[in-house]
């Protein structure tokens, strides 16, 4: 029978996707293994015969995985890419070999657009899928938040501390949503140079344990919150958006690509872009980072804490609906499409 190796590096939201793929392939029949570092192919042909690398498509980094990829192919293990990524990638550091050489697989709409873009051969799109055996296990595992910190409502996020994150936009929501409503809460995991734009500021709880906490405890922590925060700039998908609908827990986020690809419009809460730009934070890629009103992001929240407030039978409603929606990404139904 085909085995599939399943490759990614160490960055905690690829090694989540590249366990869920190999999770839901083995529930589909199909043996797979997951490798976190990189295997060369005379190792490989021993352990798989086609492979699925999943990676962001950064040149600065990628080239040496690429390579890995290339030598499986000329070695009969058919393989592809399966590739994000948040805006244009430089294009003087893309190879002809990239375009060449190597098939993709996109994980969003958006990030198909900007890989076609400089020319790489994109084979498929395949949404991020959420495992609800893994949701159903967290939600058991839920500890009172609303207690722990005090609170009535908690808005919470789960963020690097990338710039890319936008997490001094995140303090000015903060700060300008407890100006008008000082009752409710903030939740913030992040890095510890995340924290530093939250200092100072009350009602919120900084948690820098980002990429030390066990999954089931993120996911745990996502389910807790009442309303999922998300202002990061650019995604290249957006999947702690899915993980938080998965809860029923109904998200406020900028109105983008690909975030609204993952998170429907009509069950959250997304607030208008102002302005686009692209921007370079010193890596391989000119991030598209789209520009929100505060202000406007901020009265979003006020308004979904009135909806819980007042309406609790038509927010509790939308939770269902939520769930629903999240039904339908299980990973067993987004990831068999790597298979057929």
């Amino acid at each position: 029978m085909t085995t599939y190796g399943i490759i990614s590096p160490h960055k905690t939201s690829l090694v989540v996707v590249a366990e869920d793929i190999t999770k839901a392939l083995n529930k589909l029949g199909v043996p797979a293994k997951h490798f976190k570092q990189q295997i060369f192919w005379f190792n490989a042909v021993k352990e798989f015969d086609k492979a699925i690398m999943v990676m962001t498509f950064d040149p600065l980094y990628i080239g040496n995985w690429l390579l890995q990829l290339r030598d499986y192919q000329k070695h009969g293990i058919s393989s592809v890419c399966y590739a994000t990524v948040e805006g244009m990638p430089k294009q003087h550091l893309v190879k002809d070999w990239h375009r060449e050489d190597i098939l993709y697989i996109a994980n969003s709409k958006f990030t198909q657009k900007m890989l076609t873009a400089i020319g790489l051969q994109i084979i498929k799109t395949i949404p991020h899928g959420i495992n609800l055996e893994d949701v159903e296990e967290a939600e058991k595992l839920k500890k009172d938040l609303h207690k722990r910190l005090g609170a009535r409502f908690v808005v919470g996020t789960v963020q690097s501390g990338h710039p890319r994150k936008g997490l001094e936009y995140l303090a000015r929501v903060v700060q300008q949503t407890l100006e008008k409503d000082s009752s409710i809460k903030f939740y913030v995991l992040t890095e510890e140079r995340g924290a530093k734009w939250f200092e100072g500021l009350s009602n919120i709880y900084v948690d820098t344990r980002f990429m030390k906490l066990p999954r089931w405890e993120v996911l745990s922590l996502i389910g807790s919150f009442d309303v999922y925060l998300q202002t990061s700039l650019c995604e290249g998908f957006g999947l702690p958006l899915l993980e938080a609908q998965a809860f029923g827990v109904p998200c406020i986020y900028p109105e983008y690509e690909p975030l609204t690809e993952v998170a429907p419009k009509t069950l959250n809460f997304p607030v208008p872009i102002v302005e686009t730009e692209m921007k370079d934070f010193g890596d391989g890629i000119w991030y598209l980072c789209h520009y929100f009103d505060t202000e406007e992001m901020s009265r979003t929240i006020l308004y979904v804490f009135d909806l819980y407030k007042k309406s609790r039978g038509n927010f509790n409603g939308l939770k269902e609906k939520l769930k629903e929606y999240a039904k339908q990404m299980d990973i067993t139904n987004t990831y068999k499409a790597f298979v057929q």
